[in-house]
């Protein structure tokens, strides 16, 4: 995700020495992407689904977010990992994958926060492993223990913190 997608491809370009001195470095050629920097960061939230090369079966829905710097561009005949729109732009491409799906890449924050998506990816390593695939419900299964396990969480905090040293530490006005 993000500057690991980055780092995965051929190159970083850094021609205004944006996010560093060099102005070229070299990836770890693992996609065939390449990236350049630019002078003004990308913040948007996304929403799209998978384009079925990587991660899960085509058209598996996702949203998220994107944060960077950098724009990055595939080369040669690799595709592109999602199909992407945001409120107010057209749909496009995001992400690349290897030919075999085994490495991919793309800009979306919180893309395994999606049960269905996340169980699809887990099953697909699960059968390259020849383990027994988990069922649909498995991803919702698993976001549920964490939602329980936030809330005691936010409750313990709730019942031991002192909101008025806390406010005082912080001059919050009272």
């Amino acid at each position: 995700i993000c500057g690991g997608y980055q780092m995965l491809g051929r190159r970083i370009l850094d021609p205004g020495h944006v996010e560093s001195a060099d102005a070229e470095i070299a990836g770890l050629g693992l996609l065939d992407v390449e990236t350049t920097f630019a002078g003004e960061k990308r913040t948007v939230r996304v929403e799209g689904e998978l384009t079925g090369v990587a991660l899960g079966p085509t058209g598996t829905a996702l949203r998220g977010y994107e944060i960077h710097m950098g724009r990055t561009q595939r080369t040669g005949q690799t595709g592109s990992l999602v199909r992407l729109r945001t409120a107010d732009g057209p749909v496009h491409e995001d992400g690349a994958a290897s030919r075999r799906g085994t490495v991919c890449g793309c800009y979306v924050h919180g893309l395994f926060d999606h049960p269905a998506l996340r169980t699809a990816f887990l099953n697909d390593l699960r059968a390259a492993a020849g383990l027994p695939l988990h069922g649909p419900d498995a991803g919702a299964a698993a976001a549920g223990a964490v939602t329980a396990d936030l809330d005691r969480l936010a409750d313990h905090v709730q019942e031991h913190l002192d909101m008025a040293a806390l406010d005082e530490i912080i001059g919050a006005p009272s």
